[in-house]
């Protein structure tokens, strides 16, 4: 299959279906997520802040097992896209996206905000890392979808984070912009993992959206 095309399988292999390149990039890429990184620890004052900021939705990860577990094992998730990303795939991340939510049956109104989220969070790979690798998994029976958007770039500056994800509109050219703001907007539950080495996003949506007020994570 070439370069960038999109796998629709039932998961028993890390990156089943993809190609060669896409698999390779991808186990490289988590590969590297799984590396403690003593260069971009944040100050528990910085997270509860991001935390509290967004509501709830944002949770600001040190390390690798402070993100969510990817569900790719059998029986875990019923189907997982594997998608390197590019600005020529930006349209297939969107719309493996909405197929999945489709298929946990999210309403229209809540599939379409989380394709803007995914949509950002692609869109950011491209614009600050030349690029990634996309993620995309299916839990039907718990009615959620969780995209995983991996990048090998400078990570955003730790400098700026809060204002990078609290204050809209605000960027340089080592942060996300708008991006940030949409995706609190749009998606149920966030999780960030940046620095040197690179960043994660992780977003999720359920079919029911959270009680107003609840913490979504």
């Amino acid at each position: 299959m070439p370069s960038g095309r999109r796998s629709l399988v039932t998961p028993a292999a890390p990156f089943p279906g993809c190609s060669d390149k896409n698999a390779k990039r991808g186990v490289a890429i988590q590969s590297r997520e799984a590396q403690p990184r003593a260069t971009d620890r944040q100050s528990p004052g910085v997270r509860d802040l991001l935390y509290a900021g967004t509501g709830g939705k944002l949770h600001l990860c040190d390390r690798e097992a402070e993100l969510p577990a990817a569900p790719l094992s059998p029986g875990t998730a019923k189907t997982t896209a594997v998608i390197a990303v590019s600005a020529g795939t930006l349209s297939e991340v969107r719309s493996a996206v909405r197929a999945a939510t489709l298929l946990c049956g999210l309403s229209d109104e809540r599939a379409h905000d989380f394709v803007i989220a995914v949509g950002e969070a692609t869109m950011n790979a491209v614009v600050h890392a030349n690029g990634g690798i996309c993620l995309i998994s299916s839990t039907p029976e718990a009615g959620r979808v969780q995209v995983r958007v991996l990048d090998s770039g400078g990570g955003i500056d730790r400098a700026i984070l809060p204002r990078a994800v609290l204050e809209p509109g605000f960027t340089t050219s080592g942060t996300l912009g708008q991006g940030f703001s949409l995706m609190q907007a749009c998606a149920d539950r966030i999780w960030l993992r940046t620095g040197p080495q690179g960043t994660t996003v992780v977003l999720e949506q359920s079919r029911a959206a959270p009680h107003s007020g609840q913490p979504s994570g």
